[in-house]
């Protein structure tokens, strides 16, 4: 789900060196080393700043971001962080077939909100506010330079029964 810059990873990449030498005597000797290559200047954290039980007050729902080095030092990424709101939905159309009716699922993540995360071109980290419709299933990406991103999927509801759909469409 995270957008990618073309040619680049969507983390960090591990690296392995190995190299053999043949001594004179005929010994083959060997070493290996690991690293690490970090092609982006930060890295983006999303935290949902409600408990899981609870429904958060006008469907506004809060998070907390960080911004992060590669070498752990909470940096300021330096310009805007955008952030997108997506509703998980599904959809399902009723088709008559020869052995009866059939339900034929589909899926769709629709848009619902989107904008600016405040403070982020000067702050390494901060909170901001969304607004959902309604409770159901989403998903939260905000995005900086370079295409850095982070994306989450939750869930929040408003009772029991909103979202309950029937065992049969009659």
């Amino acid at each position: 789900f995270l957008p990618k810059p073309k040619g680049l990873p969507a983390a960090a990449w591990g690296i392995g060196l190995t190299a053999e030498l043949i001594a004179p005597s005929g010994a083959t000797v060997s070493a290996r080393q690991n690293a690490t290559l970090h092609v982006y200047p930060f890295y983006l954290g999303i935290k949902r700043l409600w408990k899981r039980e609870e429904t958060p007050k006008g469907n506004i729902l809060r998070f907390g971001w960080a911004a992060v080095s590669p070498a752990g030092k909470e940096v300021a990424p330096g310009e805007k962080v955008s952030c997108e709101l997506h509703r998980h939905e599904y959809i399902y159309t009723l088709r008559e077939r020869s052995h009866g009716f059939v339900r034929e699922w589909a899926e769709r993540w629709v848009p619902v909100a989107k904008g600016e995360v405040p403070n982020s071109t000067t702050g390494a980290r901060g909170t901001f506010t969304v607004p959902a419709p309604r409770a159901g299933s989403y998903r939260l990406t905000i995005t900086g330079r370079d295409n850095v991103s982070a994306s989450t999927r939750f869930w929040y509801s408003a009772g029991d029964t909103e979202f309950a759909r029937p065992a049969s469409p009659t």
